[in-house]
């Protein structure tokens, strides 16, 4: 993770460079996570995704069992870095109410079969093999939401769509309403 140059604030089209000058290398990407976003003052907890992957048990993320190595014995602080405005108040918001809210108008991918030409990018970005292979269907009980099949599709066909179905008519309306 090169971080000589981070983001800070409200990112990535608002966000202010802040000098972090450090580069984190770790063969386990949820250890590498945990430590990056610890720099930050951050717990597991406050990364939805993160969390998931903890629950999937998919990797590390007890700071305990994950070694320091290099210029630290200690994992290092980035003084003054600005989260963004959702995660200053994270502590307050973990409400059910909130968590059921944002459950209700979660995004997810689906490959829009009619796109697809069958490359497997997507089948081979997800870190936890989530995507059959020949049918293109995705679990979501095993998906983690990292979004990977839906960046690295260069056919587009890996949509976000709304989990339920009335959270996306809600959200088309609100879109014609302000656009």
């Amino acid at each position: 993770m090169d971080g000589i140059f981070a983001m800070q604030g409200e990112g990535p089209t608002a966000g202010e460079v802040y000098p972090a000058n450090k580069i984190l290398i770790s063969t386990a990407p949820l250890a590498l996570d945990t430590v990056a976003i610890n720099m930050l003052g951050m717990e597991i907890e406050e990364v939805p995704i993160l969390t998931a992957a903890r629950q999937r048990k998919i990797g590390e993320s007890k700071l305990v069992n994950i070694s320091i190595d290099g210029d630290y014995k200690d994992i290092p602080k980035l003084a003054n870095f600005k989260l963004p405005k959702r995660y200053k108040s994270s502590k307050k918001r973990n409400s059910k109410a909130l968590v059921k809210i944002i459950d209700f108008f979660k995004t997810v991918p689906k490959v829009n079969r009619k796109k697809c030409r069958n490359c497997n990018v997507c089948v081979e970005s997800c870190p936890v093999g989530a995507i059959n292979l020949d049918t293109k269907q995705i679990d979501y009980k095993v998906c983690i939401e990292c979004m990977c099949c839906h960046e690295l599709c260069m056919f587009k066909a890996v949509e976000l769509r709304k989990r339920n179905f009335l959270a996306g008519i809600l959200a088309d309306i609100s879109l014609r309403k302000y656009s």
